[in-house]
């Protein structure tokens, strides 16, 4: 595992211990999970599996992020700012976790 980081040139990272601001990207991540998933129960592990399934969806695909210029991750990755897209044919609205979660989304 270490040659294969070597030879991607991905070099270990660490934080001080109590010190989230030193990685806000992740503090992000388990606050809005925090919050989605705030009530909820998740009687057998399958149950927890699709729960986590449906927010990585919401996470990825919906809920607009501010350093990456309003967009979503997927659309970032994928280099298709949701402004420009001139290929949208429907805008859905999604509603998820037993309505923790929420928004809208192109489809194309």
């Amino acid at each position: 595992m270490r040659f294969t980081l070597w030879v991607l040139g991905i070099k270990r990272q660490t934080t001080q211990i109590a010190s989230p601001w030193q990685n806000g990207k992740i503090e992000r991540l388990f606050g809005t999970m925090k919050q989605a998933f705030n009530d909820l129960v998740f009687p057998t592990t399958h149950s927890l599996e699709d729960g986590l399934k449906e927010f990585r969806f919401f996470y990825n695909h919906i809920r607009l992020h501010q350093n990456l210029g309003y967009n979503t991750p997927a659309n970032a990755w994928d280099d298709k700012p949701m402004s420009t897209s001139k290929t949208a044919r429907e805008i859905i609205y999604y509603q998820g976790l037993c309505d923790n979660v929420a928004g809208y989304y192109y489809r194309e």
